[in-house]
């Protein structure tokens, strides 16, 4: 609901977020673009400190956790599949609104202001709030599950034959399991807290990584490759460097190579 600057608090007055648009290209794992984005974003940069805001940390998964799961679903022979949680932050409450001043040439009700109720993208605070819920989500659709006390990003399931291992990022789960029947009743469970959950299906991308699972005749999965060309790639083009020519580093054409001596003859 628009709201008039009037319309506030004088204590809201003092501590109004201003709002911006920010865009996005989201690319496939062959770096080819698989849609444009644009978000409705607040400024966090616009928030003072212990006003609208207090809790900000929000735990990401580790990369030594995200080998150690990639590892295993190799060696268990598990079904790495990716989910992707819809408008996450956006399902998270705040626990008091804030004044937002909307983006210039935007309104609401023809208002230029409003008060966000949810975690709107870019709030200092809107991570937080996240972490909260995905947890809380992903306690409800699935009990069973442990949360490892030294990566909370990470969770597993060892009961009788079903073993899940799952990794959260934001609002990416990289799930690696034996079950397909359970994976599905999964996500039904997840979309039932009111936050969406889309399964995406085999892993081929996920935190900045790409995936080729490679399995034998059988179809046992026996080992994977991870590269991250279409990034690197993307890093040299801002520099100009794509069509670049290379060249051996100078070496002095009659450089020893001999070992020196553990002990020198002085």
């Amino acid at each position: 609901v628009g709201r008039n600057y009037d319309e506030f608090t004088p204590a809201q007055q003092r501590n109004v977020a201003r709002m911006t648009w920010a865009y996005r290209i989201k690319r496939a794992a062959d770096g080819s673009i698989a849609r444009f984005k644009a978000r409705l974003c607040a400024r966090g940069d616009t928030q003072e400190y212990g006003i609208t805001y207090n809790r900000t940390h929000a735990p990401v998964v580790q990369r030594t956790t995200q080998q150690l799961i990639v590892n295993l679903t190799v060696q268990l022979n598990l079904i790495p599949e990716n989910d992707d949680a819809t408008q996450a932050y956006l399902n998270s409450d705040l626990p008091e609104p804030i004044p937002v001043k909307l983006p210039d040439g935007m309104t609401i009700d023809g208002k230029e202001y409003a008060l966000a109720n949810k975690a709107v993208y870019g709030l200092r605070q809107a991570g937080y709030w996240w972490s909260k819920l995905s947890h809380k989500n992903v306690m409800t659709a699935e009990p069973r599950f442990i949360r490892s006390l030294a990566d909370p990003c990470f969770y597993f399931i060892f009961d009788g034959p079903l073993i899940v291992l799952m990794a959260v990022n934001v609002d990416d789960y990289f799930v690696a399991h034996n079950d397909p029947a359970w994976h599905a009743e999964f996500i039904s469970n997840y979309c039932k807290t009111g936050t969406e959950l889309v399964g995406e299906g085999i892993c081929k991308r996920w935190f900045g990584v790409n995936y080729d699972w490679i399995k034998d005749d059988s179809g046992k999965l026996i080992s994977v490759r991870m590269t991250q060309g279409p990034d690197i790639l993307a890093a040299i083009g801002v520099f100009g460097l794509l069509n670049a020519t290379t060249a051996p580093s100078p070496m002095d054409s009659g450089y020893d190579s001999t070992p020196v001596p553990d002990t020198p003859d002085y």
